[in-house]
């Protein structure tokens, strides 16, 4: 079963606190509110050569 957290943090490089999401111990998306609007920050990186050869196998 995968493992979703939401972490609350405060980077060096950030002004205002963020929240980090991580999925099984991989961050995943951070969620920031550097403008007047939410922004979420994509992390997850995709092994397109694992896609692939998944899909073909199916």
């Amino acid at each position: 079963m995968e493992k979703l957290t939401v972490e609350i943090a405060s980077p060096p490089d950030r002004d205002d606190l963020v929240a980090e999401l991580w999925l099984d111990g991989k961050m995943v998306a951070e969620i920031n509110q550097e403008s007047n609007e939410l922004e979420i920050e994509y992390t997850l990186k995709i092994d397109l050569k694992s896609l692939i050869k998944t899909s073909l196998m199916v």
